[in-house]
């Protein structure tokens, strides 16, 4: 951290190596679903409408993937950690790939509740590189009703708790009901 001590201020972020984002705030694609949840992070998630699955391989169309645009201010090797609900052994996979790798096959757990996980590929532990500056983390469907509201990047192994952090650049997208709220207010 770069701190000029006359201003009292910092000139770069505490956690430059490390960024949030909304599942809903990606490119999203047209087989996705952008639904409300209070429980989720600024109340919306994504999920791959009903009917669709893609087991053997991840699918070349953008239709079925969420993009997002994630920025680091270090080229290195780097956890990515999802906050996802996932009710069954048959809601709960995903495809994911950060810039040009190899699709990680991603199989979490059972959760009734949203709770954080990292990326992993069938089991096995990957830590993605990323280039400093600009990264492109692809999300693709692999089995319906597998839910996404954040992801988070970190060099970090420590998996983030509740909410986790703010995402910059993002607001929510839908009017929420009178007297609900969520993180960013009431609406």
């Amino acid at each position: 951290i770069t701190q000029n001590n006359q201003a009292g201020y910092v000139t770069t972020p505490p956690n430059p190596n490390e960024d949030w984002v909304e599942a809903e705030c990606g490119t999203v694609g047209s087989l996705w679903q952008q639904k409300l949840d209070g429980d989720a992070s600024q109340g919306q998630y994504v999920e791959i409408q009903s009917g669709y699955t893609s087991y053997n391989s991840a699918t070349t169309s953008a239709s079925g993937q969420v993009r997002y645009n994630v920025e680091v201010s270090s080229a290195g090797y780097y956890n990515v950690f999802g906050r996802i609900l996932t009710p069954s052994y048959s809601e709960n996979s995903f495809w994911v790939k950060v810039n040009n790798s190899s699709w990680a096959e991603w199989h979490t757990g059972v959760f009734s509740a949203w709770s954080w996980e990292k990326v992993t590929d069938y089991g096995y532990n990957p830590y993605f590189y990323l280039n400093s500056g600009s990264n492109v983390i692809t999300v693709a469907y692999r089995e319906p009703g597998s839910k996404l509201d954040k992801l988070f990047v970190s060099q970090s192994n420590t998996v983030p708790s509740g909410l986790g952090g703010a995402a910059q650049g993002c607001a929510p997208t839908f009017e929420a009901p009178e007297g609900w709220s969520h993180e960013c207010g009431s609406g």
